[in-house]
């Protein structure tokens, strides 16, 4: 329960997210951020069970941390974190699948894979297809940053739901959540592109998240980081900035709310114009004073 947001606009990524957390059928919103840079130019925001994206994160944080330590000079790319993830992803199910399954028949994984050459066929059959049916709790997440390809820094976005891979870098913003339908739909409707100056990007997007508030379990609080547009640059946006742009959020919605007021009255005012001009011999049966009611 909750909605994140991440959107490219001239040469940087734009990641908004509240606090609400999930964690089994209990809902909060603590006083930290879910957005988590994973690099200086990487970060990750996730929906869905918060004990089990913490065990994929962990994993994942300890590759990276690896992986730069043994080669600081090589940036990593977007798409490899977020496929890292997934395989993260994977593990984690199945290690579940291995207490579950593989567990109570006196096995683990490694003895079943060495094996499984030996045992019946139906009965191989029957334990891989309950491992692969394992079930674990819904997470989605996107992880998206700037990296360099070619030798330029570019931004880009990926969606991990429930270990399958996402490029949304096509359509430049992504979303996930309950509130992630009502933020798209802001998007969708603005006919958004990557090339938007940063200035609306990020209006839209912090308007796409407020008006997803309305969904249920998405936080009213709103963290906003901004990467690039240099590789190595990110920056969580500071109070002041953020309550400017709140202003012009609700300058906006004021200005809408007296448009749809004035919409409304005058729609009316048409109706009623053209209920006068009605003859009476027109008017609905059920309006007529004559006539019996029989039936």
């Amino acid at each position: 329960m909750t909605v994140c947001i991440a959107a490219r606009s001239e040469g940087i990524i734009l990641l908004l997210s509240d606090r609400m957390i999930t964690a089994g059928d209990i809902e909060f919103e603590p006083p930290t951020r879910k957005i988590t840079m994973l690099t200086s130019s990487i970060g990750m925001m996730y929906s869905g069970d918060s004990a089990l994206h913490a065990e994929i994160a962990q994993d994942l944080m300890t590759d990276i941390q690896e992986r730069i330590r043994d080669d600081p000079q090589n940036w990593l790319k977007v798409r490899d974190v977020a496929n890292w993830y997934a395989k993260y992803w994977a593990e984690a199910k199945f290690r579940r699948a291995e207490i579950e399954v593989l567990a109570p028949l006196g096995i683990t994984r490694k003895t079943f894979l060495e094996q499984v050459g030996r045992l019946e066929p139906k009965i191989a059959d029957k334990i891989t297809e309950a491992m692969g049916a394992q079930s674990v709790p819904g997470i989605e997440v996107i992880i998206a940053g700037v990296d360099l390809r070619f030798g330029t820094p570019a931004p880009s976005i990926y969606h991990v739901a429930d270990g399958y891979l996402i490029c949304a870098d096509q359509a430049a913003f992504a979303a996930i959540g309950t509130g992630a339908r009502h933020a798209e739909s802001q998007f969708m409707l603005a006919k958004y592109s990557g090339a938007v100056p940063n200035g609306e990007a990020l209006l839209l997007a912090y308007s796409a998240k407020r008006d997803a508030e309305v969904a249920p379990g998405v936080g009213t609080e709103t963290d906003i980081v901004a990467i690039g547009a240099a590789i190595g640059m990110s920056l969580e946006l500071p109070e002041p900035l953020k309550s400017k742009i709140e202003t012009e959020y609700q300058k906006i919605r004021a200005k809408d709310e007296l448009v749809r007021r004035k919409g409304r009255a005058e729609v009316a005012r048409y109706l009623d114009e053209l209920a006068k001009n009605i003859p009476q011999s027109q008017q609905p049966i059920m309006n007529s004073s004559s006539g019996d009611a029989t039936g």
